[in-house]
């Protein structure tokens, strides 16, 4: 199974080039970049929505653990309202299934090594 090491390069390069996620609530896109000094995912270039590496760790840990993860799981690690934001940023930038109606991802064989 794949480690968060081997996968972090992966979320940083996926929120430096992508322009955009959509929510799982069907609200608009927001804008997506990288803070390398914070180490963390910028929603809409807020320095306030954001989500830190130790959170996408836990995220990560926990999807592993059960192969799936939801919008309510994920608030654990950062937040309701940014969950709705990272899991399918998360999906986006590892290509994992997402269940946009359930709100939740899953793992994918690429990744259960």
């Amino acid at each position: 199974m794949a480690e968060f090491e081997e996968i972090w390069p992966d979320l940083v390069n996926h929120a430096r080039t992508a322009e955009f996620v959509r929510p799982f609530d069907r609200g608009k896109r927001r804008e997506l970049d990288y803070d390398a000094e914070r180490e963390a995912v910028v929603f809409e270039n807020g320095r306030t929505d954001l989500i830190f590496r130790k959170n996408w760790r836990r995220a990560w840990e926990e999807l592993r653990r059960n192969g799936v993860l939801s919008v309510a799981k994920f608030s654990g690690a950062a937040g309701t309202a940014r969950a709705e934001l990272a899991l399918p940023f998360l999906a986006d930038a590892l290509d994992l299934p997402a269940d946009r109606d359930s709100r939740r991802i899953q793992l994918s064989e690429r990744y259960e090594r």
